[in-house]
């Protein structure tokens, strides 16, 4: 079964966001990373499509974010078991993590 997680995050101050990468298991699908606020709200900035050798996206100039606004990560992932997947530290287990360098 096909679950989509979504989860939007916000700054609290200006930041410039110089590289994005994701961390997902093997169930991971693919891994999406959406502008929130300013004028280039919605726009996709990031995607991956494979959990094992995830994509490390460098900006150049950086993503500039002002206070209040941020991105929203977007994860699909497929349960193939007969199991409820959760939040863990293995590989059987299910992670929607986005890892971002920036300064301020």
């Amino acid at each position: 079964m096909k679950t989509i997680i979504q989860l939007s995050v916000s700054y609290d101050a200006t930041r410039y966001v110089f590289m994005l990468t994701s961390h997902t298991h093997k169930r991971g699908e693919s891994f999406k990373v959406f502008l929130v606020g300013g004028p280039d709200d919605g726009k996709l900035v990031y995607e991956n499509y494979t959990w094992d050798h995830p994509a490390a996206k460098t900006f150049s100039p950086p993503l500039r974010f002002e206070r209040g606004w941020g991105y929203r990560i977007e994860a699909t992932y497929n349960n193939d078991t007969d199991r409820d997947l959760r939040f863990g530290l293995t590989s059987e287990d299910e992670m929607c993590i986005v890892i971002g360098y920036y300064y301020r």
